[in-house]
């Protein structure tokens, strides 16, 4: 049997997340010349939502998208099969703008995990795909054991990858609903707020000042400290 000639190799990364929990499912898609591509589950992963605390669901989605981010890193070195193309997928507008913004400071929670994501990944590869044909939707709201074994998409992944002429596109442009921007909105700081709290860390450090008696000591002091 003649064996056929390796195209291209994709990795596909699928995040979401609901009030039970989120989760991850990972994809090897292997693009042939001559035939159809084959998909295969590499890995997934269901985390329960904490239980001690509300998170908004934006924000469950962004912490989605890190693991996705996290995964990738570990993939790329277990694996080592000279992957050429990874793609991150998805269902939440404002998780994406959380990855694309770069002018809005945002709060702790969001800024750190936005960040890590920009860290591990390139943003142009990630992309919106809408919660019906998104296969972490089932991890992350849970399966029977009888509905994953009968040809779940949890196991085969989106019917779009089996497609042939898959070609992903980046979206230019992202349509923000009403909510969206209310959620992107609510998780920016103000810069009144950040001014006032530098005001607040700089006059701390000026009282520290006050404990010494003289420009030596206190430079002595400063001095032991980056020592240390």
């Amino acid at each position: 049997m003649k064996e056929e000639k390796i195209k291209a190799l994709e990795l596909h990364y699928f995040s979401d997340a609901s009030q039970t929990g989120y989760g991850v499912a990972v994809y090897l898609r292997v693009v042939y010349e001559n035939i159809a591509p084959h998909v295969k589950f590499v890995l997934g992963k269901a985390r329960v939502t904490p239980l001690n605390r509300k998170i908004t669901i934006p924000r469950l989605e962004l912490s989605a998208a890190v693991v996705s981010a996290r995964l990738s890193s570990y993939l790329q070195r277990e694996l080592r099969c000279g992957m050429t193309k990874q793609f991150f997928w998805v269902d939440s507008n404002v998780v994406l703008g959380y990855i694309n913004n770069e002018t809005k400071r945002f709060h702790t929670y969001v800024a750190n995990r936005a960040q890590t994501i920009r860290d591990l990944t390139d943003i142009n590869q990630w992309r919106y795909i809408r919660s019906e044909d998104n296969p972490s939707d089932d991890g992350s709201r849970g399966l029977t054991a009888k509905k994953l074994s009968l040809n779940s998409r949890w196991i085969n992944g989106p019917p779009f990858l089996w497609e042939k002429e898959f070609v992903p596109q980046v979206d230019q442009d992202i349509c923000y609903e009403a909510s969206d921007v209310a959620d992107i909105k609510k998780e920016m700081k103000s810069n009144v707020t950040s001014l006032l709290t530098k005001a607040k860390e700089d006059d701390g450090i000026l009282k520290r000042f006050e404990r010494f008696s003289c420009w030596y000591k206190a430079t002595r002091a400063a001095a032991n400290c980056l020592r240390f």
